[in-house]
């Protein structure tokens, strides 16, 4: 419930030199991934098989995509949660256990984005190639919020996510016109991506 992931480097890296720079550096976290370096926990992982959920490809699974996010997180009526991130777009809940229950998941869910975060978040990946995703952050002042950052280009977006009270996730691309903007701008230079990610 207490996790912290790396801040220090990136959960996800897409330049190929750097990518392959982060497996040689920590071979027990990192592989790549269409040359691309992606970190998926090692704990999630551990505890997804405690849970009788045994990894396999897929969007709900931690694998083969990243962990974002990995903390607890309190619903607004004070629910405990283990919150889960995983490319960008979807998201696991666990319910920690009590006295007499072990803990269990409760939902797998796609993180609910508002119509502008995509549409502007959608104009940024037409342009730009997506270079990496920082580790989530959780928002000491608000129990249900944290945040997870993007790079495109040389462009920084910051996601911010809620989880509500039925369980749910969901998110926002803070200042999501000018991310659009200052993107756009940058990306008549640049190659367009040819690796996705599912907000």
């Amino acid at each position: 419930m207490k996790a912290e992931l790396p801040h220090d480097r990136p959960v996800l890296e897409s330049n190929p030199e750097s990518a392959k720079r982060l497996v040689a550096a920590y071979p027990d976290e990192y592989r790549l991934e269409n040359a691309s370096a992606i970190r998926a926990d090692n704990r999630w992982s551990m505890l997804l098989r405690q849970l009788g959920v045994n990894p396999k490809p897929g969007r709900w699974t931690g694998f083969p995509f990243e962990t974002d996010f990995l903390h607890e997180r309190f619903t607004p009526s004070g629910a405990r949660r283990l919150v889960v991130v995983e490319n960008l777009g979807a998201a696991i809940l666990v319910e920690p256990g009590g006295w007499f229950t072990g803990p269990r998941v409760i939902a797998f869910c796609a993180i609910e984005f508002d119509d502008r975060s995509l549409a502007a978040w959608q104009r940024a990946r037409d342009g730009l190639k997506l270079t990496r995703i920082s580790a989530g952050t959780p928002d000491p002042a608000d129990r249900s919020r944290f945040t997870i950052s993007e790079t495109l280009g040389d462009i920084t977006g910051t996601w911010e996510y809620h989880l509500t009270d039925d369980d749910r996730i969901t998110g926002r691309l803070l200042d999501a016109e000018e991310f659009s903007r200052k993107v756009e701008a940058a990306a008549k230079t640049s190659t367009p991506s040819t690796r996705k990610t599912s907000p």
